[in-house]
């Protein structure tokens, strides 16, 4: 069967027209230099890029925060990244979902400062 090109543009039109009507979720990142790290007695990997410290994981148990799950085998890889980064004297950027859409704004000062944020990050990217 083959479609006529009117055909074809109202599939193009109805294929967006959905897209276009989905609802979307943005996200927000926090980067920085990694100004402190730290691993508390209970296994808690506690980091600041500038904007406070958070407890981002545990090596021992799951995490979670604000519909977040963060695994210790997720843990232990983000533990390796943030180390070797440290070591380098290279930025990482932690990802959290918001339904703002900014990089190192209010938003990364809001989590706060000595907590679990809320929510937990979903994503630590590293050079």
């Amino acid at each position: 069967m083959r479609m006529t090109s009117r055909t074809r543009g109202l599939a193009c039109a109805l294929i967006l027209g959905c897209a276009a009507s989905m609802p979307s979720r943005a996200n927000f990142t926090c980067s920085g230099p990694i100004s402190y790290m730290g691993l508390s007695y209970n296994g808690s990997i506690n980091v600041s890029v500038g904007f406070g410290i958070w407890g981002i994981c545990n090596l021992n148990s799951p995490l979670a925060s604000g519909g977040i799950g963060i695994e210790p085998s997720t843990c232990r890889g983000w533990y390796a990244s943030i180390l070797a980064s440290k070591k380098a004297g290279e930025q990482i950027t932690l990802y959290f979902t918001s339904n703002a859409n900014t990089a190192n704004g209010a938003e990364c000062s809001a989590l706060g400062s000595w907590v679990v944020p809320n929510p937990l990050p979903y994503f630590l990217e590293v050079p």
